[in-house]
C-alpha cells in the first residue's frame, strides 16, 4: 500500500519550490517514544526523498529512541545531508535534540558526524576582502541556535574535540576567500573585538562562529583541565585570531603567571593582529602582576615595534624619521592604558609622548567608528522662548561656533530657532525683516518655523514674510561655503527652496491662508521660484541614479517645489473667486496657465521631476479646464520612443498619485494605452507591490467594471494588460481588487455584476496557462457584497486547480460568515485550502476562524455536509492539528 514507504517528494515549479508534510513520518514521530523498535524498522523503509519535511520528521523520530538506535538513524541523515544540497527547512531545530541525545548517551562520535554535516561551510566565491565569503547551508540565527542548542552536551561529553570543531569551522571561514593561498588572516578588520562589542557593527557566519569559539572556550576551562585544553586547542592554530580568543581568555580568567608571560611577549605587545584583545588585557589586568613581572613589561614595551614593524615599513620608503615617530606614537598608545601605574623613567617618557602626540579617545582599537547625533545648538527652546524677536536677532548675530562642525553649530541653533518660531509666529512674522542679513541657516529656520505655523492652522501677517523672501530670492544660490556637513547652510538654494515650501503651505484652504490681496506679490515670487536652477541636470541624472524617482525629487527641490506650488495657487484663486471661476476655465489665473505651459517645452525644462508635477495634478487640470487638459494632454504624456522617459515620470505620478475618474480617463485613453504597452516591458522580475504597473491594473479594473471601456475588441485595455502581465503582478492586481471589495459595504448591483462577469473572463483567460495567479482571488472572498454561494464556487473552482488562495486569513476570516447559508460550498473551500498548503502552517495562525465554520457546517441539515466536515477534521488529526477531534465524536 506504501504506507510509510513512498514518502512525497518537492513538488517544483519554475518559480517556486514547496516541500509537502508527510502524515506518516508524523505520525512515526508522535509513536516514536511508545514503540521504538516497530518505529526505527519502518523508518528504515522510508525510500529516499529530497524532501526535508520528512528527513526533519527522522530527526526528530531518532531523538525518541535508544543511543544505538538513535545513532543508527543520524549516521543515515548525516550522510543524506552531505550530498543534499537544497534547503533544509526544519531540519536545524530538529538536529539540536537529536545532538544533545546522542552526546548525553555516548554516542558524541555520530553527534559529531551528524553536526560535521549540518554545520558545514561553503565558500562564496567572493575574496577574504568582505565578511561574505563563506556561507552556511542555513540562516546565521539558525546555524547559532544549532550550537548553543547543543554544545553545553557536546563539551561536557569531549571538550577538546567539540571545541576543536568550532575551530576548525572557524578557520574554513576565515581561508574561505583566501584566492592567494596565502593563509592571510584579516579578521581584525572585520570583527574588531572578540567581546562584544559596539565597533562589531555588522553580524556574520564568522562572528557567528567567533562568539561559538569565545564562549565554548570559556566553558572549557571551567570544567577540571580544562584551562590546559582551552589554551592548547588555540595555540596550536596558526590564525591570529585564535590567538585574540586566548588574549581574552586571559582578561577573563587568566592567572597572574600566564597574563605576565602574554604581556612580556613582544610580538603580541606590537603585531597588530593583536592589537585590541593585547591592549584590554594590558589595561585590565596589569595592576594583577607583581612588581617583577611590570618591570619586564614595561621593559618589552620600550623596546617599541621596530623588529616586527620595520620590514614593511621600509619596504613602504619611511624614513628613519617616520620609523622614530611610528615607535614612539606606538608606544604612547600602550602607556596611555597603564599611565596611573607608571613611575620614574616610564612615567616621564609618558608625559614627553603625551605632550608630544596626545591621546586616542579608543586607543586599543586601530579604526574606530563614531556616532553623532546632532547637530547641537548652544541654546535650548526654553533659552530662547522668552527674547523677543529683536533680542533673538541679536543672539544670532553674537554666537559663534567652535573650530569642531559636529559640536555646538549654527545648523543646530537654526532648528532651535524654527522650534521657537513656530510656537510664536505672529511675533515673529511681524518681526521677519530683522532676519534680513542673517546667515541662511537661520533665516532658513525662520521661514521653516512660519511653514509650520502654517501647518498648525496658526494666521500670522504675510506683509514682513513676503519682503524677508523677497529678499532671500535676491541672494546668489553659488556661494558654497566649503562648510562640513550639517554645520550651517553651504549657500542659500535651501533657503530658497523653504520659500517655496512656505508658499505652498500659504495655499492651503483655512484661517491661516495666505490673503487675496498679497496674490501679486505672491505671484512675482512664484514666478522666480519656477526658474530656480535646482534641479539641475546632473543633480537629477546623480539621485535618480540613488533610487529617488522623479516625483519625490521634485519635492525635493526648489523648482519642483515651486511648480507645485503654482497649481496649488491656481486652486488658491479658484476658491476666492467661487462659481465664477469655473466658466472662465482656467483664464482665472492666465499667469498660472502660462507658466505650466512653458516648463512643458522639453527645451525650457527637460526636468523629469518637474514633469512628475504635471502628472500628479493632471486630474485637477482635467477638473479645472478639460478642454485646455486635453491639449496638454500628448505634452505631458508624451507617446513617441525619444520621450519615453518623461511619459515615464509624470505617469507613475499621475497612476500612483490618484484614484481612477471615468472623465479623466476620457481624455487619457491614449496615455493609458501607452503604458499598458509598456507593462512589463523588458522586465524578468515583478514588480513591488503598490507600483506604477500594478496601480494601472487597479485602474483599468475600475474602469472595465464602470463601463467607461468595452469588454471586448481593442477597446477592452484590461485584457490587453492581463495578458502582456507578468504572473506575480497578475496576482497582485487581483488581491488589490478584493481588497478594494471588501472597503465597499455598498455597491450597485450591476457593479457588483460586472465584477464577476471581469473574474469569469479573468479564469477562463488564467487557468490554463498561468493558474498560479489566480491565487489573489483569496482576497475576494472578504467582499461583503458580492453573493456568498458564487464567491465560494469560484474559489472552489481555483482550489480545483491545486492553487492556494491568498491572502489565506481572508479566506479563514471569511470561512465562518459564508458557512452559515452555504455550508456544503465552506467545507470544500477549507479542504481546498488545507490540501493545496504545501507548507502545512497556514491554517496555524486561523484555528479560532476554522473552528467556526467547522461548527457551522456540522450543524447542516445536509448529512453529506456534515460527513464532509467529519472527514475533514480526521484529515487535520491526520496532519498533526488534532485540536478539532472534540468537534466529532468518536463512533
Amino acid at each position: 500500500m506504501g504506507f510509510f514507504k513512498d514518502a512525497p517528494e518537492p513538488v517544483r515549479s519554475e518559480e517556486w519550490v514547496s516541500y509537502p508534510a508527510w502524515s506518516e513520518s508524523r505520525y512515526l514521530v508522535r509513536v516514536g517514544a511508545q514503540a521504538p523498535d516497530e518505529v526505527l524498522k519502518l523508518a528504515r523503509k522510508i525510500r529516499p526523498t529530497e524532501n526535508p519535511r520528512v528527513h526533519q520528521n527522522i530527526l526528530e523520530i531518532a531523538a525518541q529512541l535508544p543511543e544505538a538506535m538513535a545513532a543508527e538513524l543520524a549516521r543515515m541523515e548525516a550522510k543524506w545531508l552531505r550530498t543534499y544540497t537544497g534547503h533544509i527547512v526544519g531540519i536545524p531545530s530538529a538536529a539540536v535534540p537529536l545532538l544533545t541525545h546522542l552526546a548525553g548517551e555516548g554516542q558524541a562520535k555520530t553527534a559529531f558526524e551528524l553536526a560535521g554535516a549540518l554545520l558545514a561551510i561553503t565558500p562564496t566565491g567572493r575574496p577574504w576582502s568582505g565578511r561574505d565569503a563563506a556561507l552556511a547551508r542555513m540562516s546565521e540565527y539558525e546555524y547559532a541556535q544549532v550550537i548553543n542548542g547543543s554544545w553545553p552536551a557536546l563539551i561536557q561529553a569531549d571538550p577538546r574535540r567539540a571545541l576543536s570543531f568550532l575551530c576548525d569551522l572557524l578557520a574554513e571561514v576565515v581561508h574561505a576567500g583566501d584566492e592567494d593561498g596565502d593563509d592571510t588572516d584579516l579578521t581584525n578588520i572585520w570583527r574588531r573585538a572578540i567581546e562584544d562589542h559596539a565597533q562589531n557593527v555588522s553580524h556574520s557566519l564568522l562572528d557567528t562562529l567567533v562568539d561559538a569559539v569565545r564562549d565554548y572556550s570559556l566553558a572549557v576551562v571551567q570544567s577540571p583541565g580544562g584551562w590546559q585544553i582551552a589554551m592548547a586547542v588555540l595555540k596550536a592554530r596558526p590564525e591570529p585570531v585564535f590567538r585574540r580568543i586566548a588574549l581574552h581568555l586571559l582578561r577573563v580568567e587568566g592567572s597572574a603567571e600566564d597574563i605576565a608571560a602574554a604581556l612580556a611577549d613582544h610580538t603580541l605587545a606590537y603585531e597588530l593582529d593583536y592589537w585590541h584583545e593585547y591592549g584590554e588585557l594590558l589595561r585590565d589586568r596589569f595592576t594583577d602582576l607583581a612588581d617583577e613581572q611590570r618591570e619586564e613589561v614595561l621593559a618589552t614595551l620600550a623596546r617599541g615595534p621596530e623588529a616586527e614593524m620595520t620590514p614593511w615599513r621600509e619596504e613602504r620608503g619611511d624614513t628613519t624619521d617616520d620609523l622614530q615617530r611610528t615607535d614612539r606614537i606606538c608606544r604612547v598608545e600602550r602607556y596611555v592604558l597603564i599611565a596611573e601605574h607608571l613611575t620614574g623613567e616610564q612615567l616621564r617618557e609618558y608625559e614627553v609622548l603625551r605632550e608630544e602626540f596626545g591621546e586616542r579617545e579608543h586607543p586599543t582599537f586601530l579604526m574606530y567608528t563614531g556616532s553623532w547625533t546632532g547637530p547641537t545648538s548652544p541654546y535650548s527652546e526654553a533659552d530662547l522662548t522668552e527674547l523677543d524677536p529683536e533680542q533673538l536677532v541679536e543672539k544670532l548675530r553674537g554666537w559663534q561656533p567652535g573650530a569642531d562642525p559636529q559640536a555646538l553649530s549654527p545648523e543646530g541653533l537654526g532648528r532651535t530657532v524654527q522650534g521657537v518660531v513656530a510656537a510664536r509666529p505672529t511675533d515673529f512674522a511681524n518681526a521677519a525683516n530683522e532676519f534680513i542679513g542673517l546667515d541662511a541657516t537661520y533665516v532658513r529656520g525662520l521661514l521653516a518655523g512660519l511653514t509650520d505655523a502654517l501647518r498648525a492652522d496658526k494666521p500670522f501677517a504675510w506683509r514682513p514674510v513676503l519682503e524677508l523672501s523677497a529678499w532671500v530670492l535676491e541672494q546668489t544660490t553659488t556661494d558654497d561655503k566649503g562648510t562640513a556637513y550639517m554645520e550651517r547652510d553651504p549657500h542659500w538654494g535651501w533657503a530658497r527652496k523653504q520659500v517655496a515650501s512656505l508658499l505652498s503651505q500659504a495655499f492651503g484652504e483655512g484661517p491661516a491662508e495666505a490673503p487675496q490681496s498679497e496674490r501679486d506679490t505672491i505671484w512675482c515670487l512664484l514666478a522666480v521660484l519656477t526658474d530656480d536652477p535646482d534641479p539641475a541636470p546632473a543633480q537629477e541624472t546623480r539621485n535618480n541614479g540613488e533610487g529617488m524617482d522623479p516625483a519625490t525629487l521634485a519635492i525635493n527641490t526648489t523648482r519642483g517645489e515651486a511648480m507645485h506650488a503654482v497649481v496649488r495657487y491656481v486652486l488658491w484663486v479658484e476658491r476666492a473667486l467661487g462659481d465664477g471661476a469655473r466658466a472662465a476655465g482656467l483664464g482665472f489665473a492666465p499667469e498660472a496657465k502660462a507658466v505650466l505651459e512653458r516648463h512643458l517645452d522639453v527645451v525650457v525644462d527637460p526636468s523629469l521631476a518637474i514633469r512628475a508635477v504635471y502628472g500628479q495634478w493632471f486630474p485637477q487640470f482635467v477638473r479645472l479646464d478639460a478642454d485646455w487638459a486635453r491639449q496638454l494632454a500628448p505634452l505631458v504624456f508624451p507617446t513617441t520612443p525619444d520621450l519615453s522617459a518623461q511619459f515615464d515620470a509624470a505617469w507613475n505620478a499621475y497612476v500612483m498619485f490618484n484614484s481612477p475618474y471615468t472623465d479623466v480617463f476620457a481624455v487619457l485613453r491614449e496615455a493609458y494605452a501607452q503604458a499598458v504597452e509598456k507593462t512589463n516591458e523588458g522586465e524578468n522580475t515583478p514588480p513591488r507591490s503598490d507600483s506604477p504597473e500594478e496601480r494601472l491594473g487597479n485602474h483599468l479594473i475600475t474602469y472595465r467594471v464602470l463601463g467607461a471601456m468595452s469588454d471586448d475588441g481593442d477597446d477592452d485595455l484590461f485584457g490587453v494588460y492581463w495578458r502582456a502581465a507578468g504572473s506575480e503582478l497578475r496576482k497582485q492586481v487581483l488581491t488589490q481588487a478584493g481588497w478594494s471589495l471588501e472597503r465597499s459595504p455598498k455597491l450597485d448591483a450591476a457593479i457588483g455584476e460586472r465584477f464577476m462577469v471581469l473574474w469569469g473572463w479573468v479564469f477562463a483567460e488564467t487557468s490554463a496557462r498561468d493558474p498560479g495567479a489566480l491565487a489573489g482571488f483569496g482576497a475576494w472572498l472578504g467582499a461583503p457584497t458580492l453573493d456568498g454561494g458564487w464567491l465560494l464556487r469560484q474559489a472552489q473552482a481555483v482550489l480545483n486547480l491545486g492553487v492556494h488562495l491568498n491572502p489565506n486569513f481572508v479566506v479563514y476570516r471569511a470561512l465562518p460568515r459564508l458557512a452559515s447559508e452555504h455550508p456544503r460550498e465552506a467545507v470544500a473551500v477549507l479542504r481546498g485550502m488545507v490540501l493545496t498548503d504545501d507548507q502545512g502552517w497556514s491554517l496555524q495562525g486561523a484555528t479560532d476562524e476554522t473552528r467556526d465554520a467547522l461548527r457551522l457546517v456540522l450543524a447542516s441539515d445536509d448529512e453529506d455536509t456534515r460527513s464532509d466536515a467529519q472527514q475533514l477534521v480526521h484529515l487535520l488529526g491526520a496532519r498533526g492539528m488534532t485540536e478539532f477531534r472534540d468537534l466529532v465524536s468518536d463512533d
